[in-house]
C-alpha cells in the first residue's frame, strides 16, 4: 500500500472512531440523564410518561422516541449536524428547571456538566 492510501486510510478510521466517540458520549449522556432516582439518578419516575417522552432529532427530523431515542440517532448523523434530545413531556421543563414550589431536578444540566467524563470513557471503549 503506498504512503497516500496508508494516511487516506488513517483519515478515514480516525473520522470512524471519532464518531464512535461521539456516539457512545452523547448516548451515555441520555442515559445518566435518564437514569430514575430509585436508580441514584436524578429523574423522577412515576407513571414513566417523562422519561417515555424523550426525543431525539438529526438536523430537525425526528429519528427516535422513548427510553431508547439516543440509541436511534446512532450512525444517523455526520460531522456538522444539529443533533437534538428533548422531552416532549408538557412538565418536563417544570420538572427539570423547579417552580417555586418544587426544586428543580436538573436531570439533563447534571449530565451535561459529566460530559468529559463521558467523552474520557467512550475513548476507552473505542481504543
Amino acid at each position: 500500500m503506498g504512503f497516500k492510501k496508508q494516511v487516506v486510510a488513517m483519515v478515514d478510521e480516525t473520522i470512524d472512531d471519532t464518531k464512535k466517540v461521539v456516539s457512545y458520549a452523547l448516548q451515555s449522556v441520555v442515559e445518566e440523564a435518564q437514569t430514575p432516582v430509585a436508580q441514584g439518578g436524578l429523574m423522577p419516575v412515576d407513571t414513566g410518561f417523562l422519561r417515555n417522552s424523550l426525543q431525539s432529532a438529526v438536523n430537525g427530523a425526528v429519528v427516535g422516541d422513548g427510553v431508547f431515542a439516543a440509541a436511534a440517532i446512532l450512525g444517523k448523523f455526520e460531522f456538522g449536524d444539529v443533533l437534538h434530545f428533548k422531552w416532549t413531556a408538557g412538565y418536563a421543563g417544570y420538572v427539570h428547571d423547579g417552580t417555586e414550589r418544587q426544586t428543580g431536578r436538573f436531570f439533563m444540566s447534571t449530565a451535561l456538566v459529566n460530559f468529559p467524563a463521558h467523552v474520557v470513557e467512550a475513548i476507552r471503549m473505542v481504543r
